[in-house]
């Protein structure tokens, strides 16, 4: 009998365990995949996306999470009052009535943290899903009373805003996951090839050591500038980026380029070329041309090749090019062996220039018969030699006279006939092509629109314009029109975010797709996990600087590397460094810029904008912000940058924070401790300058003897030169003045205040050195004549 209990307990201890474990197992798989949107740390190596385990999840999860819910109980209900006769409805209609509910639920769901960023389209979508619940009761109306009616209102109406509470929270604990992942990354701020990364230090032993941290790629990134941008180029994130990439030099049959005025304007000085090199960013050339004719008369032309070479030659020289990219949209097979020819010429001439130039080739992938052809033209036993990467153009895989609404650029393949996907193109290449270190995917800051007829199952559907991103944003989160519907969706196998539109008249469908910062993270760390070259993203500045793209790009790609910074770096280069320094300072020193640089000296306690702060800001002093570091060894660094005459800003005070003023970042604290180092070193040569010359013209006019002799009109002339040691003597006292005011390393004046003195002091010294200039005028005078007397 003791032994039945025994193994009845036995049983049931097991029982309990099995329990136990299948629960953790659910448990896990949710947390897995919560986990696989943004990871939890910088260590993104850890977060991986596999296709099977998508699948997987997305079936046995989304059984599970609904089986619990408030529709199930709402389901059980109904049925319930069916059976006491409360409800004259058949089970089937209850089953119809709940997936209506379900498709309400799902038209309220909103994924994008961008597009709803002010949750008008949330306000906007529940008053829709109320008005359709709304009509399930309406329809309920006489088959049960009016009480029970009610009951069922409520009762959806609660899973609709429970829905959309869940939402809100979702998008803000992803907003705040992605802005834990940027932390560090926007602290270090700068590349190391950008020479602007702060300088720190730390004690080993007896021995202090300074290093630098500073950010770098995971893997090749690279950003397609179009000429027919403006000033976008202004806010690009340059310290993500591993190059920029022009487009374009438009080839011609001749070779010489078809628009010399777009690269005139890359070459500006206030250019993008400038921007870049300025901030450590290599600058790429696309070589580009979209007729197969014309690269055949081309690539057949001795003289047309040479030309080429030559002009290329130039621009490289010009413009400190360090990557050309050869994109030809169709290229003969007939042309096949003439291609590799001009390849091998162009890499040899490459190659003599500077061998550290970049030769990369862009390609078609393989969405249609046409595309296949035009591959057929590469050899690429041959040409994988000469070239450093392909650019696979993936953020383009929509076949030609395809007729289904969809991503122009899925990760992965899903049900839908003839689609293309990244991954299957990228494997395309893989298949005894191209090496996976060679490829570089790319990416597309636009979407597409499609007018369709309907939203499921979409068939029939024609192809529309493409849009940028910054477009959809504007025009659909700002959209005020109640007449227009728009439901937002995340489609998981395609990894492409889209939008649902109904216009003022219901027939009026369409859906627009694109990838928003959720898509492009996941992209990206595809890419990542893949051990692909790199991505490339087409086209910088459709985003008109949003930083959500940016942080999707940096969360997934970006890390931080530590360097140790020698001795000997710390000592000054000599005369190339300073006419570095004068030579910017010519270019960008502007009175105004001076102005509001000696307004800065007068505030108390410098501060930045930060949001890491509690406040909103921090203060610019390693004492209380060990962010700063070492202000000194880090100035010397910016000195010589251009970057500090442009990062400037005027003295606002900010009555909404503490009524201070405030720098818009530490990098501009940093630039505007580099002027004001130099602007005291000018005044201090000034004032030497100044003081020896007075001390010259002083022994010359009253004590050279030859100087002493002559008639009247000599003495008329003496008496004009002896007045300017006077003015010399001024002029050192004022220069003395500006040098120790805007000298940061002078503590408790001016620059290097933390106690608050003001400009006042700089009416002292003015008064100062006229009192001095009367004082040694007026007894050298009595001095004088007393000896004549």
């Amino acid at each position: 009998m003791n032994n039945q209990i025994h193994i009845k307990k036995s049983f049931a201890g097991i029982g309990l365990g099995i329990i136990l474990l299948l629960v953790a197992c659910m448990f896990q798989i949710e947390a897995n995949a919560q986990k696989k949107d943004i990871p939890d740390s910088l260590k993104l190596e850890s977060y991986k996306t596999d296709t099977t385990t998508h699948h997987f999840f997305k079936w046995i999860f989304q059984p599970v999470k609904f089986k619990y819910n408030r529709e199930k109980r709402i389901h059980d209900y109904m049925l319930e009052q069916i059976k006491n006769g409360r409800l004259k409805i058949s089970p089937a209609t209850v089953d119809a009535i709940m997936n209506q509910l379900k498709s309400i639920k799902s038209a309220n769901t909103a994924n994008s943290d961008s597009i709803n960023s002010a949750n008008k389209l949330n306000k906007k979508s529940f008053d829709s899903a109320q008005k359709s619940i709304d009509s399930i009761v309406n329809n309920l109306r006489g088959k049960a009373s009016k009480s029970l009616s009610d009951s069922l209102q409520v009762q959806m109406s609660a899973v609709i805003q429970e829905n959309l509470d869940n939402n809100n929270q979702e998008k803000r604990l992803m907003a705040n996951k992605v802005n834990k992942l940027l932390e560090d990354i926007e602290k270090v701020q700068y590349s190391l090839s950008s020479g602007l990364s702060p300088i720190d230090s730390t004690l080993k032993g007896d021995t202090l050591r300074k290093f630098k941290r500073y950010l770098i790629p995971k893997i090749k990134i690279i950003g397609w500038h179009n000429a027919r941008m403006n000033n976008e180029f202004k806010n690009y994130n340059y310290n993500y980026l591993s190059a920029i990439n022009l487009s374009a030099y438009e080839l011609s049959a001749t070779g010489v380029s078809k628009n010399p005025e777009d690269i005139l304007k890359f070459q500006a000085a206030d250019g993008i070329i400038a921007l870049a090199q300025s901030q450590g960013c290599d600058v790429h050339l696309t070589v580009h041309t979209n007729n197969a004719d014309s690269v055949s008369k081309f690539l057949n032309n001795d003289l047309a090749r040479k030309t080429f070479l030559s002009e290329l030659d130039k621009l490289i020289g010009r413009s400190k090019l360090k990557g050309i990219n050869i994109y030809f949209e169709s290229i003969k097979e007939s042309d096949s062996k003439h291609f590799v020819q001009f390849i091998t010429a162009l890499h040899e001439n490459l190659k003599n220039i500077n061998e550290a130039i970049l030769l990369n080739i862009t390609l078609p992938t393989n969405k249609d018969d046409e595309s296949l052809k035009k591959i057929a033209a590469y050899n690429f036993s041959e040409l994988n030699a000469m070239v450093i990467f392909y650019f696979i153009l993936t953020d383009d895989l929509l076949p030609s006279g395809i007729k289904i609404a969809q991503s122009s650029s899925p990760l992965y393949k899903s049900d839908i006939p003839g689609e293309n996907s990244i991954e299957s193109a990228i494997d395309f290449y893989l298949n005894g092509k191209i090496p996976i270190s060679k490829l570089i995917m790319t990416v597309s800051y636009s979407g597409r629109e499609w007018k369709v007829d309907n939203f499921t199952g979409i068939q029939n559907a024609i192809k529309g314009k493409s849009i940028r991103y910054a477009e959809i944003v504007k025009e659909y989160s700002n959209q005020k029109d109640s007449r227009i519907s728009i439901r937002e969706e995340f489609e998981l196998d395609q990894v492409s975010a889209y939008l649902n539109i109904i216009g003022p008249n219901p027939e009026d469908k369409k859906q627009l797709w694109f990838d928003d910062s959720r898509s492009l993270f996941q992209k990206y760390d595809w890419a990542f996990e893949k051990k692909l070259g790199g991505v490339a993203i087409r086209w910088l500045g459709y985003d008109d600087g949003r930083s959500e793209l940016w942080k999707s790009l940096g969360a997934a790609l970006i890390k931080i590397e530590t360097v140790e910074i020698p001795k000997s770096e710390s000592t000054v280069r000599g005369m190339s460094r300073f006419w570095t320094i004068l030579n910017n300072a010519r270019k960008g020193f502007k009175l105004k810029i001076f102005w509001q640089d000696l307004e800065w000296a007068g505030i108390v306690r410098l501060k930045y904008y930060d949001k890491s702060g509690k406040e909103g800001y921090l203060r610019f002093d390693n004492t209380y912000n060990s962010s700063v570091g070492s202000v000194k060894d880090t100035v010397y660094t910016y000195i010589d940058k251009p970057i500090i005459w442009r990062d400037t800003c005027t003295l606002k005070y900010d009555t909404i924070l503490y009524n201070e003023a405030y720098q818009k970042n530490k990098s501009f604290c940093y630039s505007l401790y580099s002027r004001w180092t130099i602007y005291s070193k000018f005044f201090l040569w000034c004032s030497i300058f100044f003081s020896v010359f007075a001390g010259l013209f002083a022994f010359i006019s009253f004590y050279l003897e030859r100087y002493l002799i002559g008639g009247k009109e000599a003495e008329n002339i003496r008496s004009k030169v002896r007045n300017i040691p006077y003015i010399l003597i001024f002029l050192t006292v004022i220069t003395i003045g500006f040098w120790r005011y805007l000298d940061p390393s002078v503590s408790g004046f001016g620059a290097g205040s933390v106690n608050g003195p003001s400009s006042i002091l700089m009416i002292y010294i003015l008064i100062l050195g006229i009192v001095l200039s009367w004082f040694f005028a007026s007894n050298y005078y009595k001095y004088k004549r007393t000896n004549q007397s």
